[in-house]
């Protein structure tokens, strides 16, 4: 049985490799942000380098119509005071799969309402120059990506020790692949994290207890193993 074991941190995945006595018959590992760039590709030609995606971040900023309102275009010297405010605040909108709209909504945001107006035209028109220049990134990559199969032809089963929060996007690849391989959730519960876990789709209807230890196959949706959890 062939495995690739996915650690939440390169020090967990340095632990398993220096406790691992036959080298030979050790089962591949790596760590979950590896993983991801391994696994996730785009139908755009490269992904845009730093200095690419400022430059059309500021182009995007001075089509935008009212950007001036924001304080994010007047000049380039301006916008780079705002470009990580910018490029974090749309990331997690990719990476929770969530639009501008969705914040709209809310009665709380409603006295910002113009300003999410100028956001979301912002990012329209930063997706399309990424687009004119067959280019993806970080923000994008949720709306262009594929999943690299090829990559687990020699693998029976995906290990993946979930430890922390995943994105919306990032269990939504998860789900993806656990169709074409067998893919066991490793992780345990506490009282930060039992909620989170609860409110998972593929946990709903699952009886998930705090302080335990989990083997879940996401393929099968069932429990595969429940223990204790020491600390």
């Amino acid at each position: 049985m062939r495995k690739l074991l996915v650690f939440p941190s390169t020090r967990k995945l340095r632990q398993y490799y220096s406790t691992s006595t036959d080298t030979i018959f050790t089962d591949k590992a790596i760590s979950v942000e590896d993983f991801f760039e391994l696994v996730l590709v785009s139908s755009m030609q490269r992904k845009a380098s730093a200095y690419e995606s400022l430059i059309l971040m500021h182009k995007a900023c001075q089509q935008t119509h009212k950007s001036k309102d924001l304080h994010i275009a007047e000049n380039f010297f301006a916008f780079l005071k705002n470009k990580e405010y910018l490029f974090s605040f749309f990331k997690e909108l990719s990476l929770e799969k969530k639009q501008i709209s969705d914040i709209a909504c809310r009665d709380y945001y409603a006295l910002y309402d113009e300003h999410l107006q100028i956001l979301d035209e912002l990012l329209k028109n930063y997706l399309e120059l990424l687009k004119e220049n067959n280019l993806y990134d970080d923000i994008s990559l949720a709306l262009t990506y594929e999943i690299n199969y090829d990559y687990f032809k020699d693998y029976d089963e995906l290990h993946f020790e979930l430890a922390g929060f995943l994105s919306a996007f990032e269990f939504d690849v998860l789900l993806e692949l656990s169709k074409h391989i067998e893919l066991v959730l490793i992780f345990h519960t506490s009282k930060f994290n039992i909620s989170y876990m609860k409110s998972l789709p593929c946990f709903q209807n699952l009886d998930i207890k705090k302080d335990k230890k989990y083997k879940f196959s996401l393929s099968k949706k069932e429990i595969l193993q429940e223990e204790d959890f020491v600390k």
